[in-house]
């Protein structure tokens, strides 16, 4: 999931880094086809690529994996909701 710099071009990944935040990492394309590509750059083995499309992306910005649930809203107040 290639997306290149809005400004200059250059080819990023997005990665999934610590505490769910978005990194993004310039990366070399070494190789590259219609469904396939050969990177060089900062990715480890074991980093999570978000290959998903990430609207109005932001480094930091919380990120959650497909398919996980969200949060619960907290319960307005005067809902009827007793606290704990």
């Amino acid at each position: 999931a290639l997306r290149p710099h809005p400004d200059t071009g250059v080819p990023r990944v997005f990665v999934m880094g610590a505490d769910d935040r978005l990194v993004i990492q310039e990366v070399e394309v070494l190789w590259g086809a219609t469904d396939h590509v050969f990177v060089r750059g900062p990715l480890k083995s074991g980093d999570e690529v978000v290959v998903s499309r990430v609207p109005a992306a932001l480094a930091g910005m919380k990120l959650k994996r497909l398919g996980e649930p969200s949060a619960p809203a907290p319960a307005a107040s005067g809902s009827g909701a007793i606290a704990p």
